[in-house]
């Protein structure tokens, strides 16, 4: 896709003013063509058929999405099809991201199977533009070979796969990397109006089209942060079908899974490994000619995968040892989740990465051979719960009917001993959160602006829906086994959030919770409570107290109370 050789004219004082129909209000009959915006939410790769390449892409705004849908030959819609049709993929979109912004002129509408769509006509005079859903989210789409070697950038800087038809193609994207270089003419504030993609040659752009493109992204901000968009439950296809000439193959379906391991094999393949909230873990190889991939342990949407047809589905484990082995087809697309949105937030808290599994799945006798010390507890408790007997997760996960007695009338509080196998986040600088007590919101520091000319601790974050001056907090989860299952394959998590504890900031030895992307001197201390929480016969006494969390429809395990003793930092030296 050459977009580089694109001109963008950003203020276009004389460009055609153009009415941009709501999602909504979209029908059919009308003789004049339809202009849009629109956020996606899905999209296939661009694929042939009868002649045409196609691209399909869902799209939803302000006024059609799951909390706003309407009624269509008396069934529910909360998105809108498009449907791009091209003599060339290069004329394509190439969507590789959830939440980036749309703009198409001069489309129409039609029906198809009773459900409304509408048609891009790129052969004729049809067009398309997208913009980046959130300026301020920077991720990184290189990888290593190994960790001798340098970056492999296997793509372009915006975002879109290179692909030359001719070397014609060829010397206007390089013509047009240099006249990038040259070009002074975008401020700081135009640059967020810059498109990633164009499948003109020359595009127009009102003022007036600034405000289109800052509602759907404050809004968008929103929604895909709190609502879920694909089914998080794998619908895996095992049925072998034999088609018409006789030959055998497996249908194709989706999967929303975090990438555990990563392999740059050469310039234009990567193999990798991802695993869904089941557990269950797949393969495969990617094209980065046609995919574009974001790195380790982030999260993404693999549409229409199919099981490889050389895979015996009766040996299929969906394991680290043998995996699910998958393969793609034309019209499979891999779409990246950027990390604060609502799936990417409940696979980064629920699927654990496959070495923490691993260390899990080992035998902790190799441990053993190296040290052959005593457990040590490291933590202690308030006195008020001295007498409580402790509670094992065998009792509280494999044994739901025992009833859990104790002197106290806090029925859904206990005592338990446990021992460390890790921490969700992996990133360490997102393990402290920003939270809004009017709210009731929690922010990445990543999200909100500061007075970066003051020091960092007198630096303050305000909520961006009150106003409210936020406070740092920690928001994590230990990644635990006790005595009663260490010899079972399954691990347990307690969340730490520390925003509604009078004594929830003591785990960690009085640390008080900071921005670890800037404060390097508590992260390095954070990091050393974690090594030293890891270690082998290293137990923590701590009391938690059960709730149900309403946004994962389940009840979660929060530690409540538990300090860490005096004498942590000296072992840790």
């Amino acid at each position: 896709m050459l977009e580089h050789k694109k001109h963008w004219d950003l203020n276009d004082d004389k460009a055609t003013k153009y009415v941009y129909t709501k999602l909504n209000q979209i029908a059919l009959g009308k003789t004049e063509t339809l202009n849009l915006y629109g956020v996606i939410i899905d999209a296939s790769s661009s694929y042939q058929s009868k002649g045409y390449q196609i691209c399909q892409i869902k799209v939803i705004d302000q006024s059609l999405n799951l909390k706003s849908s309407r009624i269509y030959n008396n069934k529910a819609m909360d998105h809108q099809v498009i449907v791009f049709f091209a003599n060339h993929q290069k004329d394509q979109p190439q969507v590789f991201r959830l939440g980036d912004i749309i703009r198409v002129h001069r489309a129409n509408s039609t029906e198809y199977n009773n459900s409304l769509q509408v048609i891009g006509n790129l052969y004729g005079r049809s067009s398309w533009v997208i913009f980046q859903g959130q300026p301020e989210y920077t991720h990184s789409y290189k990888h290593k070979k190994s960790n001798k070697d340098d970056d492999v950038d296997m793509l372009m800087p915006n975002g879109f796969i290179r692909i030359f038809d001719n070397p014609e193609d060829e010397y206007y994207y390089e013509r047009s990397k240099q006249q990038l270089q040259l070009d002074d003419e975008l401020d700081e504030n135009d640059l967020k109006y810059y498109p990633i993609a164009c499948s003109s040659s020359s595009y127009s752009f009102n003022d007036s089209e600034k405000e289109i493109i800052d509602n759907l992204r404050r809004w968008s901000y929103d929604y895909l942060k709190s609502n879920p968009v694909f089914a998080s439950e794998t619908q895996v296809q095992t049925q072998i079908h034999v088609d018409s000439h006789g030959q055998s193959y497996y249908k194709d379906f989706d999967i929303l899974a975090k990438i555990i391991s990563l392999e740059v094999i050469d310039d234009i393949q990567v193999d990798i490994r991802i695993k869904d909230l089941a557990g269950i873990i797949f393969q495969l190889s990617v094209k980065t000619i046609r995919h574009r991939l974001p790195q380790l342990g982030q999260v993404i949407r693999v549409r229409g995968a199919k099981i490889n047809i050389n895979y015996n589905p009766a040996v299929m484990k969906g394991n680290s040892q043998i995996p699910v082995m998958l393969e793609l087809h034309h019209p499979s697309n891999i779409i990246h989740i950027p990390q604060y949105y609502k799936q990417a937030l409940i696979l980064n808290e629920r699927v654990i990465e496959d070495e923490l599994m691993k260390k899990l799945i080992l035998n902790t006798d190799i441990d053993k051979n190296l040290t052959m010390g005593q457990p040590l507890v490291i933590t202690q408790i308030n006195k008020q719960y001295n007498e409580m007997p402790y509670t094992s997760l065998f009792e509280l996960y494999h044994k739901p009917a025992v009833e859990i007695s104790y002197d106290f009338n806090q029925h859904d509080i206990m005592r338990m001993k446990v021992f460390t196998l890790g921490f969700l986040p992996s990133n360490i600088r997102e393990m402290t959160q920003l939270y809004c007590k009017r709210c009731l919101r929690n922010f990445s520091f990543q999200e909100l602006e500061t007075d970066n000319s003051l020091p960092i601790d007198q630096q303050i974050y305000k909520c961006n829906q009150c106003g409210d001056q936020c406070r740092p907090i920690y928001m994590m989860a230990l990644i635990v086994k006790d005595d009663s299952t260490a010899g079972t394959d399954r691990c347990y998590k307690l969340y730490y959030y520390s925003h509604d504890q009078p004594d929830g900031e003591e785990l960690f030895g009085g640390l008080r919770p900071a921005n670890l992307y800037k404060d390097e001197k508590s992260r390095e201390m954070l990091g050393n409570y974690i090594q030293l929480f890891t270690k082998f016969n290293i137990y923590l006494d701590v009391i938690v107290k059960r709730r149900f969390a309403e946004s994962q429809r389940e009840e979660v395990y929060q530690i409540i109370d538990g300090r860490t003793k005096s004498f942590h930092l000296e072992m840790n030296n």
